[in-house]
């Protein structure tokens, strides 16, 4: 394997600091404990706040850790996270 094909799959599993909008991580719990985060319940999930989650992990009972993706017109992370917080399935982000 090549050095530049190595970086290239890096850089494309890492997203980037200096793109516009906000790519963060973000832990969330769920006001349902029985909720398990699959892709329909995220795919509806971004629908309505406009928030990309790719889940990363489970940290805890209800406690999950997600890559949170907003739009490239975000200004930073704040709307994001506060679109997030709105939506009545999310205890807290």
């Amino acid at each position: 394997m090549s050095g530049s094909f190595a970086a290239d799959a890096y850089a494309a599993e890492v997203p980037s600091p200096y793109t516009a909008g906000c790519d963060t991580r973000v832990i969330v719990a769920f006001t349902d404990e029985a909720i398990h985060p699959d892709d329909v319940f995220l795919a509806d999930l971004g629908k309505a706040t406009g928030v990309r989650l790719s889940l990363v992990r489970l940290l805890g009972r209800n406690q999950f850790l997600f890559w949170a993706s907003g739009s490239p017109n975000d200004a930073g992370c704040q709307p994001v996270l506060a679109r997030l917080r709105h939506d009545p399935r999310i205890r807290s982000a």
